[in-house]
């Protein structure tokens, strides 16, 4: 197994779930859609004695009239059908129902927020409702969360699983509103078949799109989205109304394969009433597997859950018998055994694995995402091209009942680019600090250091050549008559989301979950994240935490020495953490960047940087620790002259959606974008507006972290 398939296996895609319509899971089967539109009159509102079906590959055939009247529009007003301990929510109107059971009905949709996170579909988890005199809601086609073909037949399985012993309400939704539940048949498929190959596969709704003004700041274009942004195609033979969103380079960050790229994007489908449904390409091959990798993973989830419930009473137990934390870890694995793998949840896409390719013996373990940006990485596995024509081209295998192709010269530009952004990384200084300092953050001895041969330790650096006879770019033919591309995905990049840290300030003490919404690929997490499980902590109010789930983080993978993590080995035998580190790349979104902010000469970066922590009311340690991991970070850069800019909390729950519970009643989070130049640049620049963190009354959550490059 490659390192990066180990790394990715501890992701959390079963969280993202959470950002699927309608409560569902990714794929779940739909009724078979039929040349005449299903009579919604007839459907059962009683879910008991409901069955499931699988994935319907026939051609996907649209309902003969438009199901819902009207446009996307914005309720300005909270409609209370959750209870607010949980999260926030926001509410729109979708169309009106024109026919079956539900005419004359709104459809409403509740979005809930993870922090206030903007539009980014991982970072929320959607509600479908219908209603005729808004005190009264059905909701619509439920499914219990991590169980995608298994209908929710009470308000408490359609929850999701939200509900917290901590928390004292008794329900997820509130009952004096939310009366029922029902099913009902979509205008749009989950599934959409194009051709023999291919199909589409339904992720989540958009209900607006969030984008960058000309200040550089994120702003909603919505309620509803602008279909005149995006580019149509084809139908095929599913008569739908299917977009994309051309792809855009950063201004004044172009990169050597950016004028090949076409398509990075979801695939958009409207309804009638103009909501936008986010879809990813797969091969039918990888949806015809579906039901039997849901089975195993379902099953998988149990063994673990029960394993996991074994372990909280054996810990519970263990802990009233006054056993310390650094020794109740090993004690439950002596009384119970280790835990059982945690498998992932199944996701249909278009990525291959060298196992899928015929008869071709140089390849390598993965393929996915091709370019992956530092810290966020494209919402599709695959990516479309421009400028590259079949003529470009060589069969080499099939995969998936698709043939596959490589570039006819190996010196071609975009192995270049590859190469470049792969291996060709240059070298890197690191300070190695004296394990003996008496003061943490420390720069010591500098170590020039190959970058590739860092991040990727043990493993040759292949020469350019080596590399292309590997075939680290596979291509294919997408239904619509496009280039797509996959890229490796087993060597590591030593960019990414650096060292953001999460400091937790409950006014007493607290067993705190964190978890992430989205697929985050951690490169660093101290202590351990578990995936599906998140981090299990007691939080003090002085900030200081101690780890709940000491079984999974090993103690001795810790370098002293290591900027960043000099804390960690001692933190981690003592069981006494100063907060939550992680390090990694958002697999599913594009990382933001920025136009506002400052010009700063290295000299004064210190200074500067310390000025604006303390302008948004981050507290001398916070201040402290920041600034002894980024100052000797940036100041090993050659360029003298730094762009320097925020991601704030709205950017930053959008990236890396974040689920707290309990709930913080303050959640401030920080991370520094940058640039570095060998001149002062000649480009006017406007301030930044920061945000500030102007009390600190409640559980507050703070978080700062940075762009590694």
């Amino acid at each position: 197994m490659s390192k990066n398939l180990k790394i990715a296996l501890l992701t959390i895609s079963g969280i993202v779930l959470l950002g699927l319509v309608a409560g569902a899971g990714y794929y779940l089967g739909q009724t078979k859609t039929s040349e005449k539109q299903t009579d919604n009159s007839t459907q059962s509102s009683n879910l008991q004695n409901q069955t499931t079906q699988g994935l319907d590959l026939k051609p996907s055939i649209p309902i003969s009239k438009p199901l819902f009247s009207g446009k996307v529009s914005k309720i300005d007003k909270d409609l209370e059908l959750i209870n607010k301990e949980y999260t926030e929510t926001s509410y729109y109107l979708a169309g009106k129902v024109q026919d079956g059971k539900y005419k004359d009905y709104d459809r409403v949709i509740m979005q809930l927020n993870a922090f206030g996170a903007g539009g980014d579909p991982f970072g929320v988890n959607y509600n479908i409702f219908f209603t005729k005199d808004y005190k009264q809601f059905t909701l619509i086609n439920p499914f219990i969360k991590n169980e995608a073909k298994t209908p929710a037949k009470t308000l408490d399985e359609a929850s999701g699983g939200l509900e917290d012993k901590d928390i004292t309400t008794a329900s997820f939704f509130s009952k004096d509103k939310v009366v029922g539940l029902d099913t009902f048949t979509e205008e749009i498929p989950k599934t959409i078949k194009l051709n023999g190959n291919f199909s589409l596969i339904q992720n989540h709704l958009i209900l607006y799109d969030d984008e960058v003004d000309t200040s550089g700041n994120y702003k909603s274009t919505g309620p509803g989205l602008d279909y005149t942004k995006y580019t149509k195609l084809q139908s095929l033979n599913s008569g739908y109304n299917i977009y994309y969103k051309p792809y855009k380079a950063d201004i004044g960050y172009v990169r050597e394969y950016d004028k090949y790229i076409l398509q990075r994007s979801e695939f958009i489908v409207s309804d009638s009433s103009g909501l936008g449904i986010a879809y990813g390409l797969a091969y039918n091959s990888s949806v015809n597997s579906l039901d039997a990798k849901l089975e195993k993973y379902v099953s998988d989830k149990k063994s673990f859950d029960t394993y996991q419930e074994l372990y909280n009473k054996t810990n519970d137990k263990l802990t009233k018998q006054g056993l310390t934390f650094d020794k109740i870890g090993d004690e439950i694995i002596k009384v119970i055994g280790k835990s059982p793998d945690y498998v992932d949840y199944p996701i249909p896409n278009t990525e291959i694995a060298k196992n899928d390719l015929q008869n071709l013996n140089s390849a390598f373990t993965k393929y996915s995402t091709p370019f992956p940006d530092s810290c966020g990485n494209s919402t599709s596995s695959s990516t479309i091209l421009q400028n590259v024509t079949q003529k470009d081209l060589t069969k080499i295998s099939s995969a998936n009942g698709v043939d596959i192709y490589k570039l006819s010269n190996p010196l071609h530009p975009l192995y270049k680019a590859q190469y470049k952004l792969k291996v060709d990384l240059g070298t890197n200084v690191e300070y190695r600090q004296d394990p003996n300092a008496t003061e943490a953050g420390i720069p010591g001895k500098e170590v020039e250091v190959d970058t590739f041969t860092s991040s990727n330790p043990n493993t040759p650096k292949p020469t350019f050549e080596q590399y292309v006879a590997e075939n680290p770019l596979l291509f294919f033919i997408d239904p619509w008559d496009r280039i797509a591309t996959l890229g490796e995905y087993e060597y590591l990049l030593p960019g990414g989301c650096g060292k953001p840290v999460v400091y937790l300030y409950p006014s007493v003490p607290t067993k705190v979950n964190v978890k992430f919404l989205a697929n985050i690929q951690l490169t660093t997490d101290i202590p351990k994240y578990v995936a599906n499980l998140g981090w299990n902590v007691l939080a003090n109010p002085n900030g200081e935490l101690q780890d709940l789930q000491t079984q999974y983080t090993n103690c001795d993978i810790f370098n002293n020495s290591h900027l960043g993590s000099e804390y960690a080995k001692n933190a981690c035998v003592r069981n006494n953490y100063p907060y939550l580190y992680w390090s990694g790349n958002r697999i599913g979104a594009e990382y933001p960047k920025q136009s506002n902010g400052w010009i700063v000469e290295k000299k004064d970066l210190n200074s500067f940087l310390n000025a604006k922590l303390d302008s948004m009311r981050l507290n001398q340690k916070e201040r402290t620790d920041m600034l002894q991991y980024w100052i000797p970070y940036l100041s090993n850069k050659s360029g003298n002259y730094f762009r320097v800019s925020f991601l704030q909390t709205k950017e930053m729950n959008a990236l890396a959606p974040m689920q707290i519970t309990p709930k913080p009643d303050k959640v401030f989070r920080i991370f520094l974008d940058w640039d570095n130049f060998k001149t002062k640049p000649d480009f006017e620049i406007q301030p930044q507006i920061l945000d500030k963190l102007n009390s600190r009354d409640g559980f507050t959550v703070v978080e700062w972290g940075g762009l590694k490059k």
